[in-house]
């Protein structure tokens, strides 16, 4: 019934802006890694001596490093959470006989005025990013938190791959096959692999408009 397609896209939406929420306070805590001279999440926090070092925050790093710690945890229970939402809205859409496929449950309000910020490019055989079904010359209308509203600089994308290292990343992409496009909700997994990085394919600036 249409009323109960709703409701299960509100829950969807619902679930992604909580998941949204916490890709911003990873990006957060992640920043703090950074300014603290990139330590990031591996990097010992004592010297050759074994003293705390004395060129960072060794509390404030300890404390950002648990932060995402635990916001991955709960990021990876929502992304199940998610699936589980998309699946029943698709299975509502095919009980009702809608034609509705994956790419097609992103096509509300909030994602369809979302604008890309970025392209694809040079999608290496293997990566992350291929076996998360990216193709050269998607345009990138979110990574995560980032979208066209937020978008800076490249470096934005960096700090939620980085963060998100091993965990699922959703990615929006708009995809142009002939004289259409479409949309594609990819699950991408930043890790390291036998190539360079974490993803796996250059991601270039589009102009702003």
């Amino acid at each position: 019934m249409p009323g109960e397609d709703n409701e299960y896209q509100r829950k969807l939406m619902d679930l992604i802006r909580k998941r949204d929420e916490i890709d911003e306070e990873i990006s957060r805590n992640a920043e703090v890694l950074e300014r603290e001279k990139n330590v990031g999440m591996d990097e010992p926090l004592t010297d050759r001596e074994d003293f705390p070092r004395a060129d960072i925050n060794v509390p404030l790093v300890r404390q950002a490093r648990h932060a995402i710690i635990r916001l991955r945890n709960d990021r990876k229970e929502l992304m199940e959470q998610i699936e589980k939402a998309m699946e029943a809205l698709h299975a509502e859409a095919r009980s009702t006989g809608s034609s509705e496929s994956r790419s097609d449950a992103t096509n509300s309000p909030q994602l369809t005025e979302r604008k890309p910020f970025a392209v694809i490019k040079h999608v290496e055989p293997d990566s992350p990013a291929f076996l998360a079904g990216f193709k050269s010359d998607d345009e990138v209308l979110e990574v995560g938190s980032v979208n066209h509203l937020n978008f800076s600089s490249l470096n934005d994308i960096k700090l939620v791959i980085d963060s998100s290292e091993n965990s699922r990343v959703r990615v929006l992409l708009r995809r142009k096959e002939g004289a259409n496009t479409r949309l594609v909700l990819a699950g991408l997994v930043p890790k390291k692999w036998k190539g360079s990085g974490l993803v796996g394919c250059a991601v270039l600036p589009l102009a702003k408009t």
